[in-house]
């Protein structure tokens, strides 16, 4: 994965601003072409394995309230498979904490998330991420810390 990290940073600091031109319309037809290679690449990854997915979420009351200590704790783990669609095998039933006990979860109290969802959010799209089913279109540049990357709205169709 650093050598993607790498070609992200380098091709995001040879592409100028808008408009895109010649040139620069090529550096960042590379530059989504390399993305597109490297999505499948994890993706037949992920259908060669069958990674565990682990979840934890902490609910926290609302800004407004005078209280910011932690309000529910969510605990998640599974199995991820890919095939066509992603599938989830959860390993617990029920996630959320329950007072004295030494798990951190409890199978007692209905959960307020799906486990399935988090898992599904690792992959974009399980079967046609290309550049002919979607469209990428450059809205501009922007910092993540000191990380310099493009932004880029994409569109299924």
């Amino acid at each position: 994965m650093s050598n993607s990290l790498t070609f992200l940073l380098v091709a995001a600091l040879a592409v100028p601003t808008l408009p895109l031109r010649g040139q620069d319309k090529r550096a960042i037809d590379a530059l989504l072409n390399g993305i597109v290679q490297h999505e499948q690449e994890f993706l037949k990854n992920l259908r060669a394995h069958s990674p565990i997915v682990e979840t934890y979420i902490q609910e926290t009351p609302a800004p407004d309230q005078t209280d910011t200590l932690p309000t529910k704790d969510h605990y998640f783990l599974g199995r991820l498979s890919l095939a066509d669609t992603v599938n989830y095998e959860s390993f617990l039933t029920r996630t959320d904490n329950q007072k004295g006990s030494r798990l951190p979860f409890s199978k007692s109290q209905p959960t307020a998330f799906l486990p399935k969802g988090f898992a599904q959010m690792t992959v974009i799209d399980a079967s046609n991420f290309n550049r002919q089913t979607y469209n990428f279109d450059y809205v501009r540049r922007e910092f993540l810390g000191e990380v310099r990357c493009l932004v880029f709205d994409v569109a299924f169709g």
